[in-house]
């Protein structure tokens, strides 16, 4: 799926949640399934998650900019963005993740997101 420049990646309803969810465990099999979630991933916060990530990275590579360039900006490891955009739900930092928003200027929908998605947003002590 290809965006323009001012679209931003939906918000997906919870019926969409559980839709991608359900394809993303059948696709991966009960074995690989379970393997994952037994390491601490959640499907179903991955899926949520993933239009964050899709947004910030767009959103950097709107304004040509690397992740190095983000690291140095905002004063922190790369590796930490990395985990944002590569939507590795399990080791995002709040504070980070509010910074890249903050950078990015994706707050308004970054405030939706948060809307509709109450648990992630606990998750990460946000909103």
């Amino acid at each position: 799926m290809t965006m323009n420049k001012n679209e931003k990646q939906k918000i997906f309803t919870n019926q969409e949640t559980a839709f991608l969810t359900d394809m993303l465990k059948k696709s991966l099999g009960p074995l690989n399934s379970k393997y994952a979630e037994s390491k601490g991933i959640n499907f179903e916060d991955n899926v949520n998650f993933l239009s964050v990530s899709t947004n910030c990275q767009s959103e950097r590579e709107k304004r040509n900019l690397t992740i190095k360039d983000i690291a140095a900006k905002l004063r922190a490891p790369q590796k930490k963005f990395k985990y944002i955009e590569e939507n590795d739900v399990n080791n995002i930092e709040p504070l980070i993740l509010q910074k890249y928003i903050n950078f990015l200027e994706l707050n308004e929908w970054f405030d939706e997101w948060l809307k509709s998605n109450p648990k992630l947003a606990a998750k990460f002590k946000i909103g």
